[in-house]
């Protein structure tokens, strides 16, 4: 369940508002003192830390949350300290917690616990088992073409066929995703595949009606709520509308706005430094602006990079010669511009007109170029 935390921050941010109390008593091993159990969460845009002590392996934790949350739980084993844990190498595990008295067992470490009497994370193990289902389709026909030869990449039968075939997978995973949500109107993990189904730009009108057809207590609740807006923004940045201005300080603190960029056609392209998919999208991003730069075309980049990564955010800039305009207000999933165009996953852009039209969303590969020359000529 480890992974299952990134995941809910990322797509799914709070709104504060009442809280709900959580107890969590765990039985893991025989652990005593110095150990302590240390338990990490996010309330929006603040980090809540606690901590217990933890005797013959019991230890008890209590919070409160303003919706369900995930909540990191990190086995000190030594006694070092907060400070020398990280989610990356200490023993830990997410779980879900709400109004919710649980307990959680291991026989030895805090990785391999496992929540007893919680429906609420039985709940999230049966979504994430589809999720997984689901990201395994993409993931195949994403490498098959990864790993098919350069003539069989340029041969247009075979490039057609990958296309229909990644249409088609992309058709059944929304299906699923849309029949999560009717078979579980009372599953808070409707929401989850609804942020899904807004990831992959599906239609407003449908997704409204879809939360409308789930509980009101999921549906009024913070995360329904948030949902509700990503849906709004969502409909906003379809093509065809204008796309919302912003303002973000550009590498050097300089404020840049969408509208500085007015008579171009623009990419407006979300990335970030530690997204390898981002990073492998780049060298096309820099081909078709080094090809079209001169006739009008412009890209401006915003990183959803936090401020922990400003150095890397710069040192990617450097590396994968982006020579256009860069912004970001270091916020990460917070991004304001991102939460603007409902971008929920990257890489994600959107090609402008120069009047400001959204004309097309997400051009990967050679779709952003067999574009402009629609628009620029060859």
């Amino acid at each position: 369940m480890k992974q299952l935390f990134t995941i809910a921050l990322c797509s799914l941010p709070l709104i504060a508002s009442a809280q709900h109390q959580f107890e969590i008593n765990g039985e893991v091993g025989n652990h005593n003192s110095p150990a302590r159990v240390y338990c990490v969460y996010a309330v929006g845009d603040r980090q809540v830390l606690d901590s217990a002590n933890i005797a013959n392996g019991a230890f008890t934790l209590r919070g409160n949350v303003p919706d369900v949350t995930m909540v990191w739980l990190m086995l000190d084993h030594a006694g070092t300290g907060y400070a020398q844990q990280t989610p990356y190498n200490s023993d830990v595990v997410g779980i879900y917690v709400y109004d919710e008295k649980m307990t959680v067992r291991s026989a030895d470490s805090m990785k391999n616990i496992q929540p007893v009497g919680s429906p609420l994370n039985d709940e999230g193990q049966h979504f994430y088992r589809q999720l997984a289902s689901w990201m395994e389709k993409t993931n195949a026909v994403n490498f098959e073409w990864q790993t098919m030869p350069p003539e069989k990449q340029a041969d247009p039968a075979a490039k057609a066929a990958w296309k229909a075939k990644s249409e088609q997978v992309l058709k059944e995973n929304v299906a699923a995703k849309t029949a999560y949500v009717r078979e579980h109107p009372d599953a808070y993990f409707s929401l989850m595949a609804l942020s899904e189904l807004i990831n992959d730009k599906q239609d407003p009108a449908v997704l409204e009606q879809l939360l409308g057809s789930l509980s009101a207590r999921w549906r009024e609740s913070n995360t329904g709520k948030g949902v509700a807006a990503d849906i709004v923004a969502l409909r906003k940045t379809a093509t065809g509308n204008k796309a919302p201005d912003f303002t973000q300080p550009d590498k050097d603190g300089n404020p840049v706005s969408l509208a500085q960029f007015k008579g171009k056609y623009l990419l407006v392209d979300f990335w970030a430094s530690w997204c390898t998919p981002c990073r492998q999208e780049n060298p096309n991003v820099v081909k078709a602006y080094n090809r079209f730069h001169p006739k009008g075309f412009e890209v401006l980049g915003v990183s959803l990079d936090d401020a922990r990564f400003r150095n890397a955010w710069l040192e990617a800039i450097e590396s994968d010669k982006l020579a256009w305009k860069h912004v970001s207000d270091l916020k990460g999933w917070q991004n304001a511009a991102a939460k603007l165009f409902a971008v929920k996953s990257i890489p994600q852009n959107f090609l402008l007109s120069p009047d400001g039209t959204i004309l097309a969303v997400n051009l990967r590969g050679e779709a952003l170029e067999q574009q402009l020359e629609k628009l620029l000529g060859k």
